[in-house]
C-alpha cells in the first residue's frame, strides 16, 4: 500500500496547528514557510481536512486553521480516511467490486489482514506523537556542532 502526498502533506501540516481557545490559529503561508509545501496544493488538502472534522478555519484579521480536537486525539487512520477516504490494498477487498470468485478466493483473507493490519498500526499514532517527535528532531538540530 502506498501513502499519497495527499497524506503525508497533510499530516505535515498538522504539525503546525494547535489546539486551544488560547493559542493562535496558523495561516496556511506560516504552513506553507514551516513545511515548504506548495500554497495550492496545501490549500485543498486542508479543505478535505476541514470536512474530515480534523481542523477548523477562523475567518478574518489573523484568522488561519487550528486543530478540532487535542491532537493526542487524532490519529494517523483519521487523517488518512479524510484525505483518501476508504481505499483498500486490493480492490476486491471493496464489497462493491463485483468479483466472480469472491467467495472461493484464497487469497482474500491474506489481503483483508494486510489491509487490516496497515489500518491499525496507523491507528496507533496520533498528532501528538509525531509533534513530540518534530521538537526532538528540532532540538538534535539545534545542538549540532559543526566544524
Amino acid at each position: 500500500m502506498r501513502i499519497s502526498t495527499r497524506v503525508r502533506y497533510g499530516t505535515r501540516a498538522l504539525l503546525e496547528l494547535e489546539y486551544g481557545e488560547n493559542l493562535p490559529p496558523k495561516s496556511i503561508n506560516q504552513i506553507v514557510t514551516e513545511q515548504k509545501l506548495a500554497k495550492k496544493y496545501l490549500e485543498k488538502l486542508m479543505n478535505k481536512l476541514k470536512k474530515g472534522g480534523i481542523i477548523k478555519s477562523i475567518r478574518g484579521k489573523g484568522g488561519g486553521y487550528k486543530l478540532c480536537c487535542p491532537p493526542e486525539k487524532i490519529n494517523l487512520k483519521d487523517v488518512y480516511l479524510a484525505l483518501e477516504g476508504e481505499k483498500y490494498l486490493v480492490e476486491c477487498l471493496d464489497e462493491a467490486y463485483d468479483c466472480p470468485i469472491r467467495d472461493e478466493c484464497v487469497t482474500l483473507d491474506v489481503w483483508a489482514k494486510i489491509n487490516n493490519a496497515f489500518f491499525e498500526i496507523i491507528k496507533q499514532y496520533t498528532v501528538a506523537d509525531l509533534k513530540k517527535e518534530k521538537k526532538i528532531k528540532e532540538s538534535e538540530r539545534a545542538n549540532m556542532f559543526y566544524i
